[in-house]
């Protein structure tokens, strides 16, 4: 938790230095504005994870630099911190998914509220592991259509000796046609002899059995 990013907008000065000195010995880093036009600035340069910022603001106000995270940073988990006044304008945006959650103010519950945060970073970290694993699974499956693409392409163009019947395999060896099968299919082996083999190596016992090798 020690990389992940929470920035605080506010306004008013006193409640900035009262965040700083509520979270000073929190895990995460921290950062703090007093307007969003500073926020939007401080994200450009080093965007963070969590945004939590006041709805009432001069200049810009709090829905309007949400929405501005949204577009610009839409990974980034967004908060608001604000009085009681707003709540009916920010469940509209709890719903419309522009915000995660909300936080009343003043915080009277110190142990609530470092939980809070803490639980809108996890749900940071659960979206990002999310997508690190789709993009794994896509890259695997990808590697995986290669593979299977560089398998066809063999079946097509084998190379097999005259002689020995050995193969040629993609890198340049040769190997028993055996092995080579085996290695790129889900098929599996089992000797025996032929016919044709048991009267060219046992002409002997063929007579004796009235065998004759296969007609072609």
């Amino acid at each position: 938790m020690n990389d992940i990013k929470v920035m605080f907008i506010d306004d008013e000065i006193n409640i900035l230095k009262s965040l700083e000195r509520n979270l000073i010995h929190e895990p995460y880093q921290r950062f703090f504005a007093n307007s969003g036009a500073e926020a939007l600035e401080m994200m450009d340069k080093d965007s963070a994870h969590v945004v939590v910022t006041d709805m009432r603001m001069p200049g810009m106000d709090g829905l309007t630099f949400l929405n501005k995270i949204k577009e610009k940073y839409p990974e980034t988990v967004r908060m608001v911190l604000s009085g009681q006044s707003d709540t009916q304008q920010i469940l509209g945006s709890i719903n419309a998914g522009e915000v995660y959650r909300y936080i009343t103010k003043p915080i009277s519950e110190t142990i609530e509220f470092h939980a809070t945060i803490r639980q809108a970073i996890q749900y940071y970290m659960l979206r990002r592991d999310r997508q690190n694993l789709i993009e794994q699974l896509s890259q695997r499956n990808q590697e995986l259509e290669e593979s299977m693409a560089r398998v066809h392409l063999l079946e097509g163009l084998l190379p097999i000796c005259a002689n020995c019947k050995n193969v040629r395999d993609d890198k340049g060896y040769w190997q028993q046609i055996e092995h080579y099968v085996s290695s790129h299919s889900e098929a599996v082996f089992t000797h025996g002899i032929c016919p044709d083999c048991v009267a060219l190596l046992y002409p002997e016992y063929c007579q004796s059995r009235s065998l004759k090798p296969n007609k072609k």
